[in-house]
C-alpha cells in the first residue's frame, strides 16, 4: 500500500496524449502490453499522513493529550491540542474516553491552478450550477479550481491571460466566442499550460490546441424540440428565443429546431443580454417577450423554444400577463427543469408546458473538472493534435413526472440550493481530515491511547498505535512522551464499494488501457472500487448479483449483451444501487435502470470511415471483422459502415472469442482466400489486438499471392512497435481514435457523480447519454509533435506507469 497519492500519478504527469503516424512507431492508447489480470476484490484508497498522540503528565496525576503530524520532510509538526483534552485522577476508568476532534492535513497539499473560464452573465441559473457541480467534482480529486463567467468576450479575454500570468496548470474555456478567446489560448497552450473546452463552440476546439471538449450536443437539443412540436400537431411558427449575443451554441439549437420542425417556420428573437440576476427578472426583458408573443412585433406563434431557464421563467411571467391572449401556446426550454419554475401556478403550466430538455448542466460540471484532472495527470499537452470530444444527448424531462413525484422535485431543489451555496466559497484548502484521541483509562492508573479517524460515512474508526500506546502509572512528570505513529486511514477506506463489471476479455489490450484509466479515476477520488471482466454473458450477469449482494452502492456495467446483464442491473437498482452503463449498448440504457451512459458513438464510424475508403478509391467489398459475436457495440459498428459504404458490399466476418493470436491469424487467413472473398480490398477492423492479428495474417497472404489487403483499425497499441515499417505502410491506412483513456477515466466519474447527486430513482426517466465522436488520428501533425527520442521516452514512461498500476492492484 502507498501513502498519498499512488508513485504512478505523480510519474505520469508528464505522460503523453498523442496521435499514431503511420509512418513512424507512434503510441497512441498510452498503456504498454503488461498483463492486468482479472481482479476481483475490492481497491482501497491510499492511506492519509502518519500520526502519533503525545500526552504530558502533570503533577496532580492529570494528563494533557496532543495530536503530532508528520510532514512530507520526516518531522513531526507542532502538538495540536483538542478543545477537550485533559485527564483527571477522577475520570472514569474501564472505559473509553475520547478528546475533541482536530482538523489535520491529510498531506495532499494544494494542487497547481486550474482556471475556468466561461461565458455569459454570473448568476445565470445555468451557471450557478455548473459551477457547483464542477466544485463537488474538483473537491473529490482536491483541485485547486477557480471559476469566472463574464458576459463579454474581452472579458473573458482578459481572464484568461489573468490565469496565464498565474501560472495555471490547465485552462478550461468555453468558445461561445471564438474570435475573443483564440489568441489567449493559443498563448496559453504556448507557455505551457494544458487546455479543455466547454459547452459551446466545439468546432474550434481543435484550432486553439484542446485535449478534450465537453458539452451538449447543442443541434440535437433544438432537432428534439422540434420533434416533440410535431408529435403534438403543432404547425404554425415558433419562436426561438436567444439570450446571448454571439453565442454559437444557442444558434446551433435553433439551427436544429428549424431543420426539423415540419411547421410553417422559425422565427429568431435576439433579446437584450443580461448582466445580473436582477436584469434577469427585468421588466424590460419580459416586456419584450409579452410583446412578441402578443403579436405586436409580428405574426402570433404557436409555440416558444426557450434556451435557458431564466428566460423559460421570462416567458411564462411575460405569458401571465397577457390575460388568455396566448391561450394554446406551448412553451419548451433547453436548460430549465421543473425546480427552476417554482412559483410560478400549476394552472399555468399545465396550460403551457409539457416537456422541458435537460442540457446535463450538472454532469457538465462534474465532467469538466474530471477532463481537466485526468489530462493533467496523464497527458503532455505538446503530443495533442486533436481533442476528444464528449457531448451529451438532449433528454426529455416531463411535466407529468414533475407533478407525480413533488416532494422529491423538492428534496434535489434543496439540494441544488446548498450545492450552489457551497460553491460560492472559491478559496481552496489542503485537503483535511478529522482526528482525536480515545483514552482506555485502566483501573491499575495506566491510560492506553489510540487514535480515531472520521470516516466517509460519518463514523468513528479506531486504530491502535503499536508497542507503544500506554502511560503507565510510573510515568515521568514535566514532559511529553510520544506514542507510536500510525498511518492514518483513508476516509474513503470504508467508504461504499463501487462496482465496476466489463465484458471481454482480461488480456484484449482495449480492456487494459481502460482498466488502467479507470484506476487512475479512482485512486485520484479515493475511491472503493472493484473491477471484473467476463467474456460471457451470464459470467458478467454473475458477477453484478455478488456486487448487489455485497452492498455496492454504483454499479457500472457494459451493455455489449444488454439480455444477459439487464435483469440482474435493474434487481440491483432495487436493491439500492445506482446504475451506470458504458462502452456498448446505450439505446438499451433505460432499460437497465441506468443513469448515465458513456460510450464511444459506434454509429458515427462508418460515415468517417466510407470517406477514407473513398480516397483510396475502393469501390468493391470490403470486410468488418467482429471480434466478439453478439456485441451490440461492434454490430453498430458494421451496420453504420453498411449503411454509409456506396460501394459493392459490405461481408460481416466473426471471430473466434478466446482463441489465442495464432488461431485468429489463422482464421483470418482462412476467411480472406476463401474464394467467396478473393476481392475483398480492405478489412475494418474493431480492436487493437485484431488489427495487430490482421497485420500478420495479411502479410502472409501478401507473400504467398502477392495481394495487398488495406486495414482500417478502430483503436491502437503500442504493440505496433513490434511490427516492421513495410508491413504497416503495405497494410494500415487509418487509425481511428477510440476515446478509451477517457471512457475509463469518465467512468469512474459518473459513478461518483450519481453516488454524490442522488437523484430519486423515479425521476430517472432516461439516462445521461455521453458519446465521444469517433475520428481519424492524424499522422502528419503526430509526425511533426514527436521526435524518436521523444517517443523512445513515452513508451518507456507507458510502461512504468502500467506497471506501477498494476503493482498498486496486489
Amino acid at each position: 500500500m502507498t501513502t498519498g497519492k499512488p508513485e504512478y500519478i505523480r510519474m505520469s504527469r508528464t505522460q503523453a496524449w498523442v496521435t499514431i503516424a503511420l509512418g513512424l512507431v507512434i503510441a497512441f492508447t498510452t498503456l504498454a502490453g503488461l498483463s492486468l489480470v482479472n481482479v476481483a476484490k475490492a481497491h482501497p484508497p491510499a492511506e492519509g499522513p502518519s500520526v502519533r498522540i503525545s500526552a504530558l503528565k502533570g503533577d496532580g496525576g492529570t494528563v494533557t493529550v496532543a495530536i503530532q503530524v508528520m510532514g512530507p520532510d520526516g518531522t513531526w509538526g507542532e502538538r495540536l491540542l483538542p478543545a477537550k483534552s485533559l485527564l483527571t485522577t477522577t475520570s472514569p476508568y474501564d472505559t473509553w474516553l475520547r478528546s475533541d476532534a482536530v482538523s489535520i492535513d491529510r498531506g495532499r497539499g494544494l494542487s497547481p491552478l486550474f482556471c475556468v473560464v466561461a461565458h455569459g452573465a454570473p448568476d445565470d441559473s445555468f451557471w450557478l450550477k455548473f459551477r457547483a457541480f464542477l466544485y463537488q467534482s474538483a473537491n473529490l480529486t482536491d483541485s485547486d479550481i477557480r471559476f469566472e463567467t463574464h458576459l463579454s468576450g474581452a472579458d473573458q479575454a482578459a481572464a484568461i491571460e489573468r490565469c496565464i500570468a498565474d501560472n495555471a496548470a490547465m485552462i478550461a474555456s468555453t468558445m461561445a466566442s471564438p474570435a475573443d478567446v483564440s489568441g489567449p489560448l493559443i498563448r496559453a497552450k504556448a507557455e505551457g499550460a494544458r487546455i479543455v473546452t466547454f459547452n459551446a463552440g466545439l468546432e474550434h476546439a481543435e484550432s486553439v490546441g484542446s485535449q478534450a471538449n465537453i458539452g451538449l450536443n447543442d443541434r440535437a437539443a433544438g432537432e428534439l424540440a422540434a420533434r416533440e412540436f410535431n408529435q403534438r400537431g403543432i404547425s404554425g411558427q415558433i419562436v426561438c428565443l436567444i439570450h446571448e449575443r454571439d453565442n454559437l451554441s444557442l444558434e446551433d439549437r435553433c439551427d436544429g429546431l428549424e431543420a426539423v420542425y415540419g411547421g410553417a417556420g422559425v422565427t429568431r428573437i435576439r433579446l437584450e443580454e443580461a448582466a445580473n440576476d436582477l436584469e434577469h427578472g427585468s421588466t424590460s426583458r419580459i416586456d419584450r417577450i409579452a410583446s412578441v408573443l402578443g403579436g405586436t412585433e409580428g405574426p402570433p406563434y404557436d409555440a416558444v423554444l426557450a434556451l435557458n431557464a431564466d428566460t423559460m421563467r421570462q416567458t411564462l411571467a411575460a405569458v401571465s400577463r397577457l390575460d388568455g391572449a396566448a391561450e394554446g401556446l406551448r412553451i419548451t426550454a433547453v436548460g430549465a427543469t421543473f425546480d427552476d419554475l417554482v412559483g410560478f401556478p400549476e394552472a399555468l403550466l399545465e396550460q403551457h408546458v409539457d416537456v422541458l430538455i435537460s442540457d446535463s448542466v450538472e454532469t457538465q460540471g462534474f465532467f469538466v473538472a474530471s477532463a481537466m484532472e485526468l489530462i493533467y495527470n496523464v497527458h503532455n499537452g505538446r503530443f495533442a493534435s486533436q481533442p476528444q470530444l464528449w457531448l451529451a444527448q438532449p433528454s426529455l424531462i416531463r411535466y407529468q413526472t414533475a407533478r407525480e413525484n413533488t416532494d422529491e422535485f423538492e428534496s434535489i431543489s434543496a439540494s441544488l440550493e446548498r450545492l450552489i451555496e457551497q460553491s460560492r466559497t472559491t478559496e481552496r484548502q489542503a485537503a483535511q481530515g478529522d482526528v482525536r484521541v480515545a483514552a482506555f483509562h485502566r483501573l491499575d492508573g495506566s491510560i492506553v491511547f489510540a487514535i480515531e479517524s472520521l470516516g466517509a460515512d460519518g463514523r468513528w474508526i479506531r486504530q491502535d498505535l503499536g508497542p507503544r500506546r500506554v502511560l503507565h502509572v510510573d510515568a515521568p512528570t514535566g514532559r511529553w512522551l510520544s506514542t507510536s505513529a500510525v498511518k492514518l486511514s483513508s476516509p474513503s477506506e470504508h467508504a461504499p464499494l463501487f462496482c465496476v463489471v466489463t465484458h471481454g476479455s482480461k488480456q484484449d489490450y482495449y480492456w487494459k488501457v481502460w482498466r488502467a484509466y479507470m484506476h487512475l479515476a479512482g485512486h485520484l477520488a479515493d475511491s472503493n472500487f472493484r473491477y471484473e471482466s467476463h467474456l460471457d454473458g451470464a459470467d458478467q450477469a454473475a458477477a453484478i448479483d455478488q456486487c448487489s449482494a455485497d452492498g455496492a452502492a454504483v454499479i457500472a456495467s457494459t451493455l455489449a449483451d444488454p439480455e444477459a446483464v439487464t435483469d440482474s442491473l435493474l434487481a440491483a437498482k432495487r436493491a439500492g444501487a445506482r446504475i451506470v452503463t458504458f462502452n456498448s449498448g446505450d439505446r438499451h440504457a433505460a432499460a437497465a435502470g441506468s443513469e448515465i451512459h458513456v460510450a464511444l458513438d459506434d454509429r458515427e464510424v462508418g460515415p468517417i470511415a466510407t470517406r477514407r475508403i473513398a480516397e483510396e478509391g475502393i469501390t468493391g467489398p470490403i470486410a468488418c471483422i467482429i471480434h466478439e459475436d453478439g456485441n451490440d457495440g461492434l454490430e453498430e459498428r458494421c451496420d453504420s459502415l453498411e449503411q454509409s459504404y456506396t460501394g459493392a458490399s459490405v461481408i460481416r466476418l466473426r471471430l473466434t472469442e478466446g482463441a489465442t493470436n495464432a488461431q485468429i491469424v489463422d482464421e483470418l487467413i482462412t476467411a480472406l482466400t476463401d474464394p467467396r472473398h478473393v476481392d475483398i480490398e480492405l478489412a475494418m477492423v474493431l480492436n487493437a489486438d485484431t488489427m495487430l492479428n490482421a497485420l500478420d495474417a495479411f502479410d502472409q497472404i501478401f507473400t504467398e499471392s502477392g495481394r495487398s489487403i488495406r486495414i482500417l483499425s478502430i483503436g491502437a497499441t503500442v504493440d505496433l512497435a513490434r511490427v516492421s515499417l513495410d508491413i504497416r505502410n503495405r497494410h494500415l491506412r487509418a487509425l481511428f481514435n477510440d476515446s478509451v483513456e477517457s471512457q475509463g477515466y469518465l467512468v469512474m466519474s459518473a459513478m461518483q457523480f450519481v453516488h454524490n447527486y442522488h437523484t430519486p430513482a423515479e425521476l430517472v426517466g432516461s439516462p445521461q447519454i455521453w458519446m465521444a465522436s469517433p475520428y481519424l488520428l492524424d499522422s502528419a501533425k503526430a509526425r511533426a509533435a514527436v521526435t524518436a527520442e521523444e517517443l523512445r521516452w513515452l513508451i518507456t514512461t507507458q510502461r512504468r506507469y502500467v506497471a506501477e498500476a498494476a503493482a498498486d492492484d496486489e
